[in-house]
């Protein structure tokens, strides 16, 4: 879903959005916390930094929806 998300056109609308948010939520909540250093730690640490990228990407696809959606209600 990244690189859609990455687009300069919104493919997903606001509802599409919100609905993929509550499922990366769900996956992070269900994902098991490493307890032992080394290697477990730092693919803890690689899978956390794609957990933040997918977040900040929804943020950003979730405003450009919003304002795509208004402009075409007042259209």
């Amino acid at each position: 879903a990244l690189p859609l998300l990455e687009e300069k056109e919104v493919v997903f609308s606001a509802e599409q959005t919100y609905e993929l948010m509550r499922c990366l939520e769900d996956f992070a909540s269900r994902r098991p916390v490493w307890r032992e250093p080394g290697v477990q730690r730092i693919q803890e640490d690689v899978e956390n930094t794609k957990l933040e990228m997918l977040r900040l990407a929804l943020a950003r696809n979730l405003g450009r929806a919003i304002i795509k959606e208004g402009s075409l209600e007042g259209s």
